[in-house]
């Protein structure tokens, strides 16, 4: 397993091990604002009120999780190599 730059994504409202995240969820087209829902092992599934023990990130919080999370599992998957971002094309180079 490759060592990462950064496993904790820090932001102003929560401290998230990225490590520990499943998957994220996009707030659906017809939500007031855009937002970003993290799904973590310890979440769980409540029928009709959905999950719980999810942090949700908006704007800037929500794309910076994005990128330290792209970052992360591009150096799990492939060592620390030069990383472009998909979204933005920012370039890393480690």
């Amino acid at each position: 397993m490759s060592k990462v730059t950064e496993s904790i994504f820090n932001s102003k409202r929560c401290i998230i091990p990225l490590s520990k995240v499943s998957w994220i969820e996009k707030s659906p087209p017809c939500a007031t604002y855009d937002s970003i829902s993290i799904i973590m092992e310890s979440s769980n599934y409540v029928d009709g009120e959905g999950w719980s023990n999810a942090p949700s990130l908006m704007d800037e919080d929500a794309e910076n999780f994005l990128k330290a999370w792209t970052r992360y599992r591009h150096e799990i998957e492939n060592g620390k190599e030069t990383f472009t971002c998909p979204k933005k094309n920012i370039q890393n180079d480690y």
